[in-house]
């Protein structure tokens, strides 16, 4: 019986680790789309930005 019940507790350990280490993937994943979705955010403004300092410079030449 106790041989039984240790391999029903190592068993129900490797589940619960290997839950984990997914759980930590998916987390990884959900992390580096989030940061890819804000880098192309962040160049979308840059190019943003940088139109509206060409067209400030270019009101400021009087053009």
């Amino acid at each position: 019986m106790t041989d039984s019940r240790e391999r029903l507790e190592h068993a129900l350990a490797e589940v619960i680790r290997s839950g984990a280490t997914e759980q930590r993937l998916l987390d990884a994943e959900q992390a580096d789309r989030a940061s890819s979705s804000v880098a192309a955010f962040a160049e979308v403004l840059a190019g943003a930005f940088e139109r509206l300092d060409a067209d400030a410079a270019r009101r400021l030449a009087g053009n």
